[in-house]
């Protein structure tokens, strides 16, 4: 089932090792939680995050799956005072599919710190 959702490798095989009712219950409850109105009101309350250093990873190629735009996610990120980092090549799985630019980009960001 997770080789039809574009996961394969090791991580499909981690994946789908972890599928399990508990798994699900966990994912829905997340999801449930995205919804409207409280979305807007954690964009609203960005600003609190001024107050400790951030950086926002973007990734390039994750323009497809309803994650907003990159102008939303520049906009997110500067309202919260955070630097951004552009993961050139980074897909929506970027984690474990091209994790080597995020680990550049945090590792530039902690040096910094």
């Amino acid at each position: 089932m997770v080789a039809r959702l574009g996961i394969t490798g090791d991580a499909g095989e981690a994946v789908a090792a972890g599928l399990n009712p508990g798994m699900g219950q966990a994912v829905l409850s997340l999801l449930r939680s995205a919804a409207q109105p409280a979305m807007t009101r954690l964009g609203e309350d960005l600003g609190r995050a001024r107050a400790t250093p951030g950086l926002a990873l973007l990734a390039a190629e994750d323009t497809a799956n309803g994650n907003g735009t990159p102008a939303q996610h520049r906009w997110a990120a500067d309202r919260a005072g955070a630097q951004v980092a552009v993961l050139d090549g980074a897909p929506h799985r970027w984690p474990s599919e091209h994790p080597k630019p995020a680990a550049e980009a945090l590792t530039a960001f902690w040096r910094t710190r």
